[in-house]
């Protein structure tokens, strides 16, 4: 055993019946592991905290209220990562941690690893940074960070970075992925991912309903249905991309840090101060809107830069690559050899030599096509049989090299012929061709469209 894995035992293994259903019990079990403490921390703060905050805590010494509600949050996260942690144990012979990217993937010398470092996520999400370096608005941030309160958020969006990206990038995409493919797997995830918030909206716009039973509670009520409608649409296209950012550095560090500092930036240089608006508007609508669309736009880069430069392939990957090119080669191979044998029959009824020799250029360029994708088909097979779970990466880039290089021989070939092809009628009309006979009455040698023998007379 060299660590090869058959590829064909694998295609077969991901669509079987038998295999989905343990994997799609597994993510409605991690989504109850999430929704249950969820719906419980929200009816509670709705009910007995807020009671206790208002009517209680509010009259002791030294009351914070913002620490209060943090701590509370840093403890609910606390209990989710445990549960997690208890979810993976249980589980951590089928959904390994490289699985969920939590550890290094099993490829050496990945430079997506060396990359998707804590300062990769922290720049992923860094747009209100930039905009604030860059320009230097006057305005101020909405805290100080150097506070015992502000560490503490700091520490609780670090917290939800890790709780939620390793529910849903980690422990529901990797089981996801092998029910749907890396194709449709992410929308899957990020589906449940919005879903997951509706909860917190659903939960305010009922209390809000049931403090103020008229119609303000009920316009807050509708105002909170909005926001939610808006929410998810966001939640939705940001946890596409940290799915997408997770699964080409296959790790999960970086997408957590760009999901902790994307909650970050947004809370601690987004103005509180609302008599900005009236003294400075133009500044702060500018800084507010920019800050946004770069917030998005570094996201959206630090993406791009995973998938161009930094992207690491799985073994599943690199199978399916390989598959799909020889299914979509085999498809043109069975095509050209259709249109060979139509254009040879054609070639077989043509009279002129013209129409021949174009037909005979049409057939000779359609079997280096041929030719060529058979090549690649074997440089592919060739590559099936190399490809291990360590070495995935290598093959690929090998097989792509490879498959420009046969490219590169067989597009010169081609050129080669449709030159000749261009030059050929111009010679056709140049050159004269002559076809010779015998006379009839003296013997001698004649061309055949002559009138008379140029040696006894005779009218031909």
């Amino acid at each position: 055993m060299s660590g090869k894995i058959s590829i064909d035992s694998a295609s077969t293994e991901d669509i079987s019946p038998k295999v989905r259903s343990p994997y799609l019990a597994r993510i409605i079990i991690g989504l109850l592991v999430l929704l249950g403490p969820l719906i419980t921390v929200l009816l509670l703060q709705y009910t007995v905290i807020r009671y206790l905050r208002y009517n209680v805590f509010r009259f002791l010494p030294f009351y914070d209220d913002i620490l209060f509600q943090t701590l509370f949050n840093i403890v609910y996260e606390l209990i989710a990562i445990v549960l997690f942690l208890a979810l993976i144990f249980f589980d951590i012979r089928t959904t390994t941690l490289q699985d969920m990217g939590i550890t290094k993937p099993a490829i050496p010398k990945s430079n997506g690893w060396l990359i998707s470092t804590f300062a990769f996520g922290f720049f992923a999400a860094s747009g209100y940074l930039i905009i604030w370096v860059a320009f230097l608005f006057p305005l101020p941030l909405s805290f100080n960070l150097f506070t015992f309160t502000n560490l503490l958020m700091l520490v609780l969006f670090l917290l939800v970075g890790i709780s939620e990206e390793f529910y849903f990038r980690g422990y529901l995409f990797a089981n996801s992925s092998k029910i749907f493919g890396l194709h449709f797997a992410p929308i899957f995830v990020n589906i449940l991912f919005a879903a997951i918030h509706i909860p917190k909206f659903v939960i305010g716009a009922i209390f809000a309903f049931i403090d103020y039973p008229n119609i303000m509670g009920m316009m807050d009520a509708i105002y909170m249905m909005v926001q939610m409608v808006i929410g998810l649409n966001q939640i939705f296209a940001i946890g596409l991309i940290l799915t997408y950012y997770r699964n080409n550095l296959k790790i999960i560090w970086a997408s957590v840090m760009a999901h902790a500092f994307y909650d970050f930036w947004i809370s601690f240089f987004i103005p509180s101060d609302t008599s900005l608006m009236y003294t400075v508007p133009l500044a702060y609508l500018l800084f507010a809107l920019v800050g946004i669309f770069m917030t998005y736009a570094t996201l959206f880069g630090a993406w791009i830069l995973s998938s161009r430069v930094f992207k690491v392939l799985s073994h599943e990957e690199v199978s399916y690559k390989i598959r799909n090119v020889n299914k979509k080669l085999q498809k043109k191979i069975e095509k050209i050899a259709i249109t060979i044998s139509r254009l040879q029959d054609i070639r077989a009824q043509t009279t002129t030599r013209t129409s021949r020799v174009f037909l005979e250029k049409r057939i000779k360029i359609l079997q280096a096509r041929k030719e060529l994708f058979e090549k690649i088909m074997e440089n592919a097979k060739h590559a099936q049989e190399k490809l291990t779970l360590t070495n995935a990466n290598e093959v690929f880039a090998s097989f792509k090299q490879e498959e420009k290089m046969i490219k590169k021989k067989y597009n010169l070939r081609i050129r080669s012929i449709k030159i000749k092809e261009h030059k050929q009628p111009t010679v056709l009309k140049q050159e004269k061709i002559i076809k010779i006979s015998k006379c009839p009455a003296c013997g001698h040698d004649i061309e055949e469209e002559a009138k008379f023998c140029a040696y006894c007379g005779k009218n031909l």
